[in-house]
């Protein structure tokens, strides 16, 4: 497994494109191998990156190598080999003919059973958009990928790194859904909002320099937009917790903070009729489970 970079040039392009991993080892297993692309490096659809399960758990930060690591990484491998992303543009920002084109991550991903390592070749069209870039790219760090629970978490991440210069991110409900891959799940807004986009903000909020707040816009009853407004920081893995030897984040008070800004979000989004909406009742039930939560969490702060 070659040196792999801490911070990789990712094309703007890819991080706009829409997908869903089948699995957090997939994304892991695939950020390995563009963190090994040197700046620079001409790179084709032969060329051979090796990932071993030795050096995935060196990444993640894991010290259990028994069998069930083996068998992720075995399935991140099929599931990196059919992977499959949408994309709107060339990586030089050319607008393609069609609305979305589908491109193929890899030519050829296996995994040698006997070394415990995976084989990646990427793509043909997928190459120039991790590969010899010199504009319209970010820097992408992979510890932060490899740190991340949750895909979403990921995916969120990328945004921030697309959009955070802009201090606040604005998409259409259905373009969310197109660019995370979600199809038909997640109907309901609030099983939208519980599945996806609150482990994600958790995520990027404990592992990243972003700090995201969420927001919501409504056309009528309907809501139509979320919003992310995005702040830069200090990674929170790196801050000093007066008081704490050990110098561990106050995971606890970052929740209640987190919490409190998702409750005046959605106080703004119920409305004070006797007869609300479906949606409505919906974030009622959200903003009461909520504050259960919230409540839990600040009568253990008083606790301690």
């Amino acid at each position: 497994m070659r040196n792999e970079k801490k911070n990789m040039k990712v094309s703007n392009t890819l991080l706009d494109a829409c997908y869903r991993p089948e699995s957090l080892y997939q994304m892991r297993l695939m950020l390995a191998a563009i963190a090994q692309i040197r700046d620079g490096q001409k790179i084709t659809s032969d060329t051979e990156f090796e990932i071993t399960a030795e050096g995935m758990a060196d990444l993640i930060g894991i010290t259990d190598r028994s069998g069930s690591l083996y068998g992720h990484l075995k399935r991140a491998t099929d599931e990196l080999s059919r992977m499959t992303i949408k994309v709107k543009e060339y990586h030089d920002g050319r607008k393609r003919q069609k609305r979305y084109s589908r491109i193929n991550v890899t030519s050829i991903c296996h995994y040698d059973e006997g070394a415990a390592c995976v084989i990646v070749q990427f793509g043909t069209h997928f190459v120039p958009y991790v590969a010899e870039l010199r504009e319209r790219y970010k820097l992408y760090s992979l510890e932060v990928g490899m740190r991340m629970r949750s895909t979403y978490g990921i995916r969120l991440y990328e945004q921030c790194l697309r959009w955070g210069f802009r201090e606040e991110w604005e998409v259409t409900v259905g373009e969310f859904r197109e660019m995370m891959g979600l199809q038909d799940r997640y109907p309901r807004i609030a099983e939208l909002k519980r599945n996806v986009v609150d482990p994600a903000m958790r995520d990027v909020n404990e592992f990243t320099e972003f700090r995201v707040r969420f927001g919501q816009r409504k056309v009528g009853r309907t809501i139509t937009h979320f919003q992310f407004a995005i702040e830069t920081g200090e990674p929170v893995q790196t801050r000093k917790v007066k008081g704490s030897k050990k110098g561990k984040p106050d995971s606890r008070q970052l929740r209640i903070r987190e919490l409190v800004l998702e409750a005046e979000g959605l106080d703004r989004l119920i409305g004070n009729g006797d007869d609300p909406s479906e949606n409505e009742r919906e974030l009622m039930k959200q903003r009461e489970e909520l504050q259960r939560e919230l409540d839990g969490l600040r009568q253990a702060a008083d606790g301690t």
